[in-house]
């Protein structure tokens, strides 16, 4: 796909419905899990898993999932959260700083909104709730976690509408209030440019979430050379042309540089108990968010 069909396309299409409403059934049994060992009965509600607590009715929840008896006897409208639900609100971060999207240059912007878009529907229809993180951006926006299937245009016109923006991912989680629950699933979509960064975002979520994934967005355009002699470059993280000679020596040196990036990507990672994989921008949607929730195992 080119640079302009990519800008052309709607990022949230039919397809991508159709894509994300396929991928819910894989998704509930990934990230609920199987409940490990003990002889405890199983109290079973609507979606066939331990019953857990409540939590108020918000637009856009299942009625079936209404508990009637408690509205009978207090008036209120309340929903029963099960085991598997009760577990896990989704964290999506996303990586808005101006290597991601160099005037439209690249697919990375499009594939990472596209991507955390498919996390939010999944995990607004399936768990707890979902909250969008897009680094840098609004305190607010950015702490608030949203509930309910109602609630999926909302965070699809946010990502709809947001601009790549000068910042720090790390310092974007510093600013926010303690919010990742031991039992929660947070994914950071970035082409991790900048490892200092990363580094510190991870630090700041430390080991309390169960599933931390890294999904390093990569596109060809970032890391391939012209053919030899001189040509004007524009270098990803400022945004800025550099008149560059290309020689077989430069080729070699970026091959070696983006390797060792790799591997210390790789390492800090490991380190900070994520795991990470990779998503090509060339990769069509379904296998890219497939990859995506498979980084959760």
């Amino acid at each position: 796909m080119s640079a302009r069909a990519s800008a052309e396309r709607p990022l949230f299409d039919a397809e991508f419905h159709r894509t994300t409403t396929a991928l819910e059934r894989f998704a509930r049994r990934l990230l609920a899990g199987d409940r490990p060992g003990g002889g405890e009965v199983p109290r079973r509600g609507l979606s066939g898993t331990l019953f857990h607590d409540y939590r108020n009715y918000v637009s856009g929840d299942d009625p079936r999932r209404i508990d009637w008896h408690v509205y009978g006897r207090l008036g209120e409208l309340v929903i029963k959260l099960f085991e598997a639900e009760a577990r896990y609100r989704v964290h999506v971060i996303v990586d808005a700083t101006p290597s991601m999207s160099v005037e439209n240059l690249s697919h990375k912007w499009w594939m990472a909104r596209r991507l955390a878009g498919g996390l939010c529907q999944l995990g607004l229809h399936l768990f707890e709730g979902v909250r969008l993180i897009v680094s840098p951006g609004s305190g607010e926006e950015n702490a608030r976690l949203h509930r309910g299937k109602a609630q999926l245009p909302v965070l699809l016109d946010r990502l709809s509408t947001a601009t790549e923006r000068v910042g720090h991912l790390g310092k974007t989680l510093e600013g926010l209030p303690p919010a990742f629950a031991t039992r929660d699933a947070v994914v950071i979509l970035s082409d991790l440019y900048d490892l200092e960064e990363l580094d510190e975002a991870l630090k700041r979520i430390g080991r309390r979430a169960a599933r931390l994934s890294v999904v390093q967005v990569i596109d060809s355009s970032d890391t391939e050379l012209p053919g030899e002699g001189w040509h004007r470059l524009r270098d990803i993280e400022t945004g800025r042309d550099r008149v560059v000679r290309v020689t077989p020596e430069l080729r070699l040196a970026l091959e070696e540089t983006l390797s060792e990036h790799s591997h210390r990507a790789e390492i800090l990672c490991r380190r900070r108990g994520a795991r990470r994989v990779h998503v090509e921008t060339t990769l069509a949607f379904a296998p890219a968010l497939l990859r995506t929730l498979e980084s959760l195992r």
